[in-house]
C-alpha cells in the first residue's frame, strides 16, 4: 500500500535537527508512556520513512504530536531518532526547544512580545519552556529539564581502548561523562573518529555487564556519552567543549540538551558549582547552550538538580514527503556513521 504524503516543518537547535510531523496522531493512552508504547509499532513505518536516508540521516531527530494528556499542556510529544529499533525518547532537550519555538512562530500557540510559557507532555512527564519573542519571532528558549542526579563518580571501566574513567548521571536518560581531554582527545572535528571508536568501546564494555548501576548493581548501558574538555572555570561558572554521542555512534551537533542538564547535575553533585552556578557548553561546530538550575528537589530521599537549558532554534524548511511505488528504496535505509 502506498503511504500517503506526510508534511513536516523542520527546525534546528544549535545545529541539531528536529523534523516536526504536522497533524496530531491519534494514539490510545491516558499517559504519554502509554501512547509511546501503543505507538511503537503503529508508527514504526512512518518513523523509518521520515528519519532514515534518503530523507534523513543517522543524526536525524523527529517528533510526532498528539493531544496533551495533562491540563495546561499545548501538545503531547513523541520524540525519536534514526537509530534502528530505538524507542520513543523519554524527553529531548534540543527537540523541546525547537518545538516550542515552532509553536509560536508557526502560530500554533499565540504569544506576545517578551517571554511566553508553554508546556509539553512527554513520556517522562510534563516539561516547561519559555519562549522569548522579539519582533514576533522566537529569540531564545528556556527549557526546564526533568530532575537530574549524579549517581557515581570516577568509575574505572576496562575497554578495548584501555581503562576509561567516567561519571554517571541520571537525567531522564542515563548519561556518562568522560574527560576526554585528559586522555589526549579533546572534543573536535579532528578527534571525532577517535572519539567514535572510544564510544564504541565504552558501549561494548557496558554491554558485557562491566558497567553497573551504583544504586542496585544492575548492569547498565549509557544512552548518551559526553566527551568533555573544560576550558575556563571561574567562581561558580564553567565553560567547556563537548561532543555528545548516542545510538550507533551518532554525533549530536548541538551541545545536547539532556547532556547540558546532566552536566549541571554532575558539577553540582561534585561540588564544583552550587545551585546558582552557570555553564556554557560549546559543541564541535561552535554552537552553544547555557545551563543553569532553578533549584534542588528531594525525590525518594535523594537530592536532584532542576536543570534549565537556554538555546535558540531556527526554521530550516517545510516538506511534503512521498513514496514512489517504483522506488526500491522507498521505505528508507540506514548506513552506519563511519560507513
Amino acid at each position: 500500500m502506498e503511504m500517503p504524503a506526510i508534511r513536516t516543518v523542520d527546525y534546528h537547535t544549535a545545529g541539531e535537527p528536529l523534523r516536526i510531523v504536522l497533524g496530531k496522531r491519534e494514539i490510545a493512552g491516558r499517559t504519554m508512556t502509554e501512547k509511546a508504547a501503543n505507538g511503537a509499532m503503529a508508527l514504526r513505518v512512518q518513523r523509518d520513512f521520515l528519519v532514515t536516508e534518503p530523507r534523513g540521516h543517522a543524526e536525524m531527530f523527529a517528533a510526532f504530536l498528539t493531544e496533551p494528556v495533562n491540563a495546561g499542556s499545548a501538545f503531547g510529544v513523541l520524540f525519536f531518532d534514526a537509530t534502528a529499533g530505538s524507542c520513543f525518547k523519554g524527553a529531548c532537550g534540543h527537540g523541546s526547544i525547537a518545538l516550542a519555538a515552532a509553536a509560536f512562530e508557526q502560530g500554533w500557540v499565540k504569544g506576545r512580545e517578551g517571554w511566553n510559557e508553554i508546556r509539553l507532555d512527554v513520556p517522562l512527564g510534563t516539561v516547561r519552556l519559555a519562549v522569548e519573542l522579539a519582533g514576533g519571532k522566537p529569540a531564545r528558549v528556556r527549557y526546564h529539564h526533568v530532575p537530574s542526579r549524579l549517581l557515581a563518580t570516577d568509575i574505572h571501566l576496562p575497554t578495548g581502548q584501555g581503562d576509561v574513567r567516567l561519571d554517571l548521571v541520571r537525567a531522564g536518560a542515563l548519561v556518562a561523562f568522560v574527560d576526554s581531554a585528559a586522555m589526549g582527545l579533546p572534543p573536535g572535528r579532528e578527534t571525532l573518529p577517535a572519539l567514535r571508536k572510544l564510544y564504541a568501546a565504552i558501549q561494548a564494555a557496558a554491554g558485557t555487564g562491566a558497567l553497573r548501576n551504583p544504586e542496585n548493581g544492575a548492569p547498565v548501558v549509557p544512552e548518551l556519552v559526553l566527551f568533555t574538555a573544560d576550558q575556563e572555570q571561574r567562581e561558580n561558572s564553567l565553560r567547556y567543549d563537548v561532543a555528545a554521542l548516542f545510538g550507533p555512534g551518532s554525533l549530536d551537533r548541538s551541545p545536547c540538551g539532556t547532556g547540558t542538564s546532566a552536566r549541571m547535575a554532575q558539577l553540582i553533585g561534585r561540588g564544583r558549582l552550587d545551585a546558582t552556578g552557570r555553564i556554557v557548553a560549546t559543541s564541535i561546530i561552535g554552537s552553544s547552550f547555557t545551563g543553569s538550575a532553578e533549584g534542588m528537589v528531594h525525590i525518594d530521599g535523594a537530592a536532584h538538580v532542576l536543570p534549565v537549558v537556554t538555546g535558540s532554534a531556527y526554521l530550516t524548511g517545510r516538506h511534503e514527503f512521498v513514496q514512489d511505488p517504483a522506488d526500491m528504496l522507498r521505505e528508507g535505509f540506514r548506513c552506519e556513521p563511519d560507513s
